[in-house]
């Protein structure tokens, strides 16, 4: 008998690998749970999850019985004014530091927390699949989190090994789905536009 798993996502494309790669393993009964308050903007929140929308269907469209995927969601607009409190201070922090980790623990902890009261005896999550995030640090946040709540595992999977990361690319293209361009906060945008400037200055010294 499979067990039912949740899987957190944060986006559609991040979800197409790890989806693929869940299913032909054939030990799980998936549901996606969209979840990241981190996302600031209402807007490029409804975009990203109108893609993992998207993607499921089609995929459950292409699959047999015992490969379809479910959808779950978090609460967005309630955790996203407790993601602002809790990283006040963080805000200069660059991407990849404190902040990142703060949201990392509360995505994760919205996750077992669904976990728990949907009767999911497993969980894990996207964030792996990306070569941006540390893997190590996600890990440790996860397994914590674990340890502390009654009736919940974490399943560890590196999502960017066995081509991980390549794959959601090509999945992501097949698909058509929206790829962003920052993880999610307000804070990554504005450092993502701030590198694109300084390459773009860089580019244009050279000539």
């Amino acid at each position: 008998m499979r067990e039912k798993l949740l899987l957190h996502s944060c986006c559609g494309p991040c979800s197409t690998a790890c989806v693929k790669r869940l299913c032909e393993e054939g030990d799980y009964d998936i549901t996606v749970f969209f979840y990241n308050p981190g996302i600031t903007e209402t807007e490029e929140y409804e975009k990203r999850k109108e893609n993992q929308i998207r993607f499921l269907k089609e995929w459950n469209a292409e699959h047999d019985a015992e490969n379809q995927i479910a959808f779950a969601e978090g609460n967005y607009l309630h955790d996203r004014d407790s993601y602002f409190h809790m990283v006040r201070g963080l805000e200069n922090e660059p991407e990849g530091g404190r902040r990142c980790a703060v949201c990392f623990t509360q995505r994760l902890s919205g996750t077992v927390k669904y976990a728990q009261e949907h009767g999911f005896p497993l969980f894990t999550t996207t964030l792996t699949v990306s070569p941006h995030k540390n893997y190590p640090l996600i890990s440790g946040i996860a397994e914590a989190l674990a340890d502390q709540a009654d009736g919940v595992e974490f399943l560890d999977m590196d999502f960017k090994k066995k081509d991980g990361f390549l794959n959601s690319t090509r999945l992501s293209k097949k698909y058509g789905l929206y790829r962003q361009n920052y993880c999610g906060c307000i804070y990554s945008k504005k450092q993502a536009e701030a590198q694109r400037k300084e390459k773009a200055v860089r580019e244009l010294n050279k000539d």
